[in-house]
């Protein structure tokens, strides 16, 4: 995007910077304030400590939707060391974890929804398939291996002189 030249005034380049410097001071405060309402012994006081400090932000809850927990990369917030581990070990009676997890200059307070167990166990001929392709696979390797055992390998310099 291009924008033309503008020039500002220095009275309204000093607003600008005491905006973004008092912007920048209060989400410092803010994320100091969440971190000390997550060390907090679990109960309803650190529920509504992180709840007020959650609304008088103007923040909402988000949901991220379904991971695993085995999930590298959670929907909406990408790879957070020790997230998923945390998120995890979350309960009705423990919802909040004991840290704020960032990622670069975001600040993620997580808290428990609800776990889901996967219903959708495999079906008989999916099985079959699945073993089905363990075993080409097994039989691949076990080839190649023995392909390997017996090869020789011969350079040819000539090739190798052109590149």
């Amino acid at each position: 995007d291009k924008k033309g030249a503008a020039s500002t005034s220095l009275e309204q380049a000093r607003r600008d910077i005491a905006r973004k410097i008092v912007a920048r001071e209060r989400g410092t405060q803010w994320l100091t304030e969440a971190e000390k309402a997550l060390a907090m012994p679990a109960g309803p006081e650190k529920a509504a400590k992180i709840n007020t400090l959650v609304n008088e932000a103007g923040l909402k809850w988000e949901s991220t939707g379904s991971f695993d927990a085995g999930s590298q990369m959670i929907p909406k917030i990408g790879n957070v060391e020790g997230l998923t581990a945390a998120a995890f070990a979350l309960s009705k009676d423990q919802p909040y974890p004991t840290q704020l997890f960032r990622n670069g200059p975001k600040g993620y307070v997580i808290r428990f929804k609800n776990v889901t167990e996967d219903k959708g166990q495999a079906k008989p001929d999916e099985a079959a398939e699945q073993i089905s392709r363990s075993r080409a696979q097994d039989a691949l390797s076990s080839w190649e291996k023995k392909l390997a055992e017996k090869a020789r390998i011969h350079r040819n310099l000539d090739l190798v002189a052109e590149q």
